[in-house]
């Protein structure tokens, strides 16, 4: 088992910012990807977290990365 959880988030508006924020307090979590449809929300939120997450526009594509472990939802 791995020592870590990579996480993906769908919604990168002030809902699953803050979502992602509780998860984050947890350690073992690393965010490896976000998404959202709105072009500027998904690029500011890759910019800003750390480990350099892909960035999806579609979530289907998301759920297909096989590096994410789970998704968090906003």
């Amino acid at each position: 088992p791995k020592d870590t959880i990579a996480v993906g988030l769908v919604g990168c508006g002030g809902q699953g910012r803050g979502i992602l924020n509780a998860a984050l307090r947890d350690k073992k979590v690393r965010v490896v990807a976000v998404c959202d449809v709105d072009k500027g929300r998904v690029e500011k939120a890759a910019k800003e977290l750390p480990g350099k997450p892909k960035a999806y526009s579609d979530f289907r594509h998301l759920n297909d990365d096989k590096n994410v472990d789970a998704i968090l939802c906003g």
